[in-house]
């Protein structure tokens, strides 16, 4: 995948230098993000997998040569074309990656320069023996070869030939450029695995436990709590502490508008890297990611104010969002099962009919509604009896 370059400042993101998120933004995304802990595993076992198959070793049967390794290199390429439509359209490389650009057939491509390698099946090779220069076509010329390894009997019959030893260089040169292909998808998915399996996780059952922000003494008892259910976690995916940034430092930066201040600056080439710092920075900022209790999508949580319910709108009716009806049903909820509110509400309805009726003022109404707010906190403390409260409030 891409690199990229971040800049933090405050609870405030700045991607290679022109694009602006807020703190845990982007994992917001990722935690809504619509691929499931099993398909998310499958891919990153096949990664694996194929990518031990797609390396040369002197081992191979004339099956795995002739007729398993391009079946390998056909499904490999099929798994990397699936991951390039999704990682893309994503934050933050949907802001400076342009799909259209992307090269296609990437392993295919990759192998093609190593056509004395794969060229073990002539009769089924139109292209094999052929050298091509900077102006062919190679991504027509990779969907026309048929990918076969060489006979590998040089390593045994004559290993330290000058064939032999430039055979094992190119060999090496083959697994290495392998390798540097598929890797950034492996790291890729497991950073996608590590939001899913860790920090939804840490969010759900242990961060937002109290429904409100916590204290530092809370959120040191919570991250306790959590480690010790990692310590069970076998693979590296399934544990908080991902891969560290290649570069830190500070620098200034200079908005387009505004005074220049100074931000502390990092590259990364994988995305759990910057999410991991991410992380940590929106956390001390109260910018962080909850599931909405009612519509069940993520939403971040900023400006210090905390709240169960998102205000994306409803499904059902756009002029509505979750936070507008989930309070209503909450006050009615509380009002049904409350006495101390159910009176109350009962108190405030009857009061707000007598400005329809023209007996009570705006201003007077107002003024009513305030003291009644002081009466239900009183008979709430208990500070007046429940049926002095009920008494007082409907004069």
């Amino acid at each position: 995948m891409e690199k990229f370059h971040a800049m933090f400042h405050g609870t405030d993101v700045y991607i290679n230098g022109r694009y602006k998120y807020s703190s845990n933004e982007i994992l917001t995304t990722y935690l809504n993000l619509d691929l499931s802990v099993e398909e998310l595993t499958e891919w990153l076992f096949q990664l694996k997998a194929e990518l031990r198959n797609l390396k040369l070793r002197v081992g191979f049967s004339d099956e795995e040569r002739f007729d398993g390794y391009e079946k390998n290199v056909q499904w490999t390429q099929k798994l990397i074309d699936r991951i390039d439509s999704v990682w893309p359209m994503l934050p933050p490389y949907n802001r400076f990656v342009q799909p259209h650009q992307m090269q296609k057939n990437k392993l295919r491509v990759c192998l093609t320069r190593f056509s004395d390698m794969l060229d073990g099946d002539r009769a089924l090779n139109p292209l094999a023996g052929l050298e091509f220069d900077e102006d062919d076509d190679e991504e027509y010329i990779s969907t026309t070869v048929k990918f076969v390894p060489i006979d590998m009997d040089w390593y045994w019959t004559d290993g330290n030939s000058q064939y032999a030893m430039e055979n094992q260089r190119r060999m090496n040169e083959l697994n290495q450029a392998i390798e540097d292909l598929m890797q950034p998808y492996i790291h890729w998915v497991e950073d996608v695995l590590r939001v899913k399996c860790c920090y939804e996780k840490l969010l759900s059952d242990f961060l937002h436990i109290k429904h409100g922000f916590l204290t530092e003494a809370d959120l040191a008892k919570q991250f306790a709590a959590y480690f010790k259910t990692e310590s069970m976690a076998g693979t590296s995916h399934r544990k908080l502490n991902g891969p560290a940034p290649l570069t830190s430092c500070h620098e200034v930066f200079k908005p387009e508008s505004g005074m220049p201040f100074l931000c502390a600056s990092y590259d990364f080439d994988r995305l759990g890297a910057f999410l991991y710092e991410d992380f940590f920075r929106g956390l001390a900022g109260h910018f962080i990611p909850k599931r909405c209790s009612n519509c069940g999508k993520w939403f971040l949580i900023d400006a210090g104010i905390y709240s169960d319910y998102c205000e994306n709108p409803l499904a059902e009716d756009k002029t509505k969002t979750c936070r507008m009806v989930s309070a209503r049903k909450k006050y009615d909820t509380k009002c049904k099962e409350d006495p101390i509110w159910n009176i109350y509400n009962k108190a405030y309805k009857a009061h707000y009919a007598r400005i329809a009726k023209k007996k009570m003022t705006k201003a007077e109404f107002e003024a009513w509604s305030r003291y009644a707010v002081e009466l239900r906190e009183q008979a709430e403390r208990n500070d007046i009896s429940f049926e002095e409260y009920v008494r007082t409030i409907k004069k």
